[in-house]
């Protein structure tokens, strides 16, 4: 499996701390709605599927350290991005 990853406005999301090591939130603009976000690993696994939840953080301390591929899916709208967990 091949990701393609979409270049993004960095005005439309901010992802912080990244790296980080217990959660991550995604700081999105214009976003409303159901919105699911997906995490693949370098090779293109996906390690993670969930609902994003309103107060757009997720615990990623399961992962193991690595630099993952993030997508976050919105109606449509479809937003990329990489972090780093350590």
């Amino acid at each position: 499996m091949v990701l393609s990853v979409a270049s993004i406005v960095e005005e439309d999301i901010n992802v912080y701390p990244n790296p980080a090591s217990d959660n991550i939130i995604f700081n999105i603009d214009h976003i409303t709605g159901v919105t699911n976000i997906e995490i693949f690993d370098i090779m293109g696994k996906k390690v993670m599927e969930q609902k994003l939840p309103d107060n757009k953080q997720i615990q990623i301390n399961n992962l193991p350290q690595g630099i993952y591929i993030f997508q976050i899916i919105n109606n449509e709208n479809k937003f990329t991005g990489r972090i780093i967990i350590r």
